[in-house]
């Protein structure tokens, strides 16, 4: 396998971990929601709002690659 192709099997494998994560921390935070656990709520968008930051971090670099 060429060194391109496993960066792409590196940034799939990637890519899917955060969707399951944020998918997962999402189902939580609308239980935590609809039972009134404060407490839960706010400590999972705060690990959403991480997932998205470390996301961005990703996005980038992402397009320092392609260029």
């Amino acid at each position: 396998m060429n060194g391109l192709a496993t960066i792409h099997d590196d940034c799939l494998e990637y890519e899917l971990e955060i969707i399951s994560i944020a998918e997962e921390l999402t189902e939580r935070r609308l239980k935590a929601y609809k039972s009134g656990k404060a407490e839960s709520f706010k400590a999972i968008i705060s690990l959403l709002e991480s997932i998205k930051q470390e996301a961005e971090t990703y996005k980038e670099y992402l397009d320092e690659v392609k260029s």
